[in-house]
């Protein structure tokens, strides 16, 4: 099982991080959050552009719980992939594995106006924060 604990964060980042150790079956990593509420629906929506994962729910505790369902879920399965297979899921989402430290990633820059826009979302009503896994 992929040993992993999230606390969220105020400051939003410049980049996400992503450190997966498969031997240990551990992951680290900071990731950019956005949240909102669905215009449509009026649930509240965390959203986690660099590996394209969401959760939602009747509260921002709740989208952000089922957000860290998700990424728990998700580094499960990268921790027991291959590094063959974990580089081509990871390069899927724009991530490339470091040259100098094996198990560090770094994530493509993410235009978050663009990924709103793609949401049909209005940009005033974005709050931004990381999570730190």
């Amino acid at each position: 099982m992929a040993q992993v604990n999230f606390k969220v964060e105020q400051m939003p980042l410049a980049l996400d991080s992503l450190h997966i150790n498969q031997i240990k079956k551990r992951v680290r990593g900071r990731f950019n959050v956005l949240g909102f509420v669905d215009p449509q629906t009026k649930q509240h929506v965390a959203y986690v552009p660099a590996l394209e994962v969401s959760g939602y729910g009747d509260n921002k505790q709740e989208a952000m719980f089922m957000v860290e369902e998700m990424l728990t879920s998700m580094f499960e399965t990268f921790v027991n992939m291959s590094p063959l297979e974990l580089n081509a899921e990871l390069e899927r989402y724009g991530w490339k594995r470091s040259k100098f430290f094996a198990k560090e990633f770094s994530a493509k820059l993410v235009d978050f106006d663009a990924k709103m826009k793609e949401l049909n979302v209005e940009v005033s009503k974005i709050e931004r924060f990381q999570l730190v896994a």
